[in-house]
Order: structure tokens, then sequence, then C-alpha cells
């Protein structure tokens, strides 16, 4: 698969499995090629495939999440999205999570910081855009552990 990424001094990069490569435009402008490539590129498959993953990805997240976190986790997946929205038992500070979490290289992201809302300050956001390995599973589980951990006190 093949991506054009134009910027504002009129090149293109041309990124391929091989690497990346500048080619310098001559003729048309940056909304024609555009255009071109949302037209001839298969950009409709790309973005069913992508889709379909991210079903997935959710999916396998989701589950795992089942096996590891402690019972009364309640879980938002919005329709078509890869971001997991984790409402976790009201002792549970979002913003310490992270810090905790940080420190074993999971990133996840305190609700508390992308609302206004108090009422967030339990809740945590995952991202499920990246394929579900068995790291993944692992950093859940983790990630279940430090939960457990920090509702003892």
């Amino acid at each position: 698969m093949r991506f054009v990424v134009f910027s504002p001094v009129e090149t293109a990069l041309s990124v391929e499995s091989t690497g990346v490569t500048r080619k310098t435009k001559k003729s048309k402008s940056t909304i024609e090629d555009l255009a071109d490539f949302l037209r001839n590129w298969h950009y409709d498959r790309h973005l069913r495939k992508i889709r379909t993953a991210f079903k997935n990805q959710v999916s396998c997240t989701i589950q795992a999440i089942g096996r590891s976190f402690p019972e009364g986790t309640k879980l938002s997946a919005p329709p078509g999205g890869y971001i997991l929205w984790v409402e976790l038992d009201g002792r549970i500070d979002g913003i310490e999570l992270f810090k905790l979490a940080w420190e074993k290289r999971i990133c996840i992201m305190p609700g508390a910081i992308t609302t206004n809302s108090n009422g967030s300050k339990n809740c945590i956001r995952i991202s499920c855009g990246h394929p579900f390995t068995e790291r993944s599973e692992q950093g859940i589980q983790t990630l279940g552990r430090i939960i457990a951990g920090m509702m003892k006190y």
C-alpha cells in the first residue's frame, strides 16, 4: 500500500513499504492530488479494512478487560471508534492510575483530563488503535492488577 503526504511547500512524500521518497510537484495542485488519491487509490477499501481491524481490536480489548479488571468495571465503546471509555470503582483516581501504569510502560489516558466533568475522576480511556497482541493482553492484565491494588487502600 502506498500513501502520499503533501506539505505546504508543494512537495510530496511517497510512503511505501520500502521507505519514504521525496518527489517535487510540478503541475497539479495539492487538492487535485488529494482528490486523485481518494478516487484512485482504493481509499474505500482501506476504510473497510481499517474499520474491521478496529472492531476486532476493540472486541479483543473488551474481552481482556473483562478477564482482568475488577468486577463492576463499566465500558463504553462508541460504534466505529477505537477508544474505550472505562469507568472504574469510585476509589480509583485515573491520574494516579496513569502514573502507576506509565511506570510499567502502559499508556492510558486519565478521564479527568479529557472532560470538564468531576464525575470522570475514576475513568480512563484506552486506545485500541494498534493490533491486539500477547503484549496487549499482558498490559491489560498488569493494569488490572494495578487497579486491584489501588482498591485495597
